[in-house]
C-alpha cells in the first residue's frame, strides 16, 4: 500500500469494452488462475495500490478484467507484462509534458489542450475524467485488439469540463526514479510523484490513474 501521493499517471489497469455499449467481466476461463505477477520494484512503482494490498489489487484488476481480455493477451502473466508494456509506449506524462501540460497548483488547463497533447503523441484523444467535473483523476486510453490507440466508442466519454486542473503531488522516490526516466528529460516534470492507484481518487489525495479500455467489436 503506498505511502505518499501522486501527480503523475500510473496504472489502474486494462478493461475489455464492447464497442456498442457493455462490458464482459469475471470471465470462467481454463487459466483464470495461477500466480500473480512477482511483487517487483517495477509493479510496486508503476501499479502499485493505495486503498489495499497490491495483491490483492493486482487479483482484482486479473479476476474481473484480465479474464476477459485472455483472448487478446493471453494468461495472467502475460496480461500483466502487456498491460505494463502498454503502459511504458503511450506514457501520458511524456505526452502531456511535450506540450507543457504539467502539475500546478496555480494553474488550469482547457481540457481540449490535453486532448490534443495526447492524440499529437500517440494518433487518438483520450478520454479525461474528472472529479466534480474540473480535478482530473483519469486518463481513458482505447486500444484495438492489436493493441493500437484508437478514438473511444461514444458510450465512453467525459466527465470534465471546458477546464481542467491537474494539482501537484510529492517527489517520485529515488527507488521508482530509475522506471521514470521522462523524469530526468524534463526540469517541468523534476517534482512529479508516480504511483499506482487502485480505484477511484478520494478527498485530499492527488491520484492520476492511467485506465487501458480494449474495444472489442461484435
Amino acid at each position: 500500500m503506498s505511502s505518499y501521493c501522486s501527480s503523475a499517471f500510473t496504472l489502474h489497469g486494462l478493461w475489455p469494452e464492447f464497442e456498442n455499449g457493455g462490458y464482459p467481466q469475471f470471465c470462467k476461463t481454463a487459466n483464470a488462475t495461477g500466480p500473480l505477477p512477482p511483487d517487483s520494484a517495477e509493479m510496486r512503482c508503476k501499479w502499485e495500490s493505495f486503498m489495499g494490498a497490491n495483491a490483492a489489487f493486482w487479483e482484482h484488476e486479473w479476476v474481473k478484467h484480465g479474464t476477459c481480455a485472455q483472448p487478446v493477451l493471453g494468461n495472467r502473466p502475460s496480461f500483466f507484462k502487456t498491460v505494463l508494456e502498454l503502459d511504458e509506449k503511450y506514457d501520458l506524462d511524456v505526452a502531456l509534458s511535450a506540450h507543457d501540460v504539467t502539475p500546478s497548483d496555480t494553474h488550469s488547463y482547457a481540457a481540449v489542450d490535453l486532448l490534443h497533447a495526447v492524440s499529437a503523441s500517440y494518433g487518438a484523444s483520450p478520454v479525461l475524467k474528472c472529479e466534480a467535473r474540473s480535478t482530473l483523476v483519469e486518463l481513458w486510453m482505447c486500444i484495438s485488439l492489436d493493441l493500437q490507440p484508437i478514438p473511444c466508442p461514444p458510450h465512453v466519454f467525459s466527465t470534465c469540463g471546458a477546464t481542467v486542473k491537474l494539482p501537484e503531488g510529492q517527489p517520485v522516490p529515488a527507488t521508482c526514479s530509475k522506471f521514470f526516466p521522462h523524469l530526468g528529460r524534463s526540469t517541468k516534470m523534476a517534482d512529479l510523484v508516480r504511483i499506482a492507484g487502485a480505484g477511484v481518487a478520494v478527498a485530499a489525495v492527488v491520484t492520476f490513474l492511467a485506465l487501458l479500455v480494449l474495444v472489442f467489436r461484435h
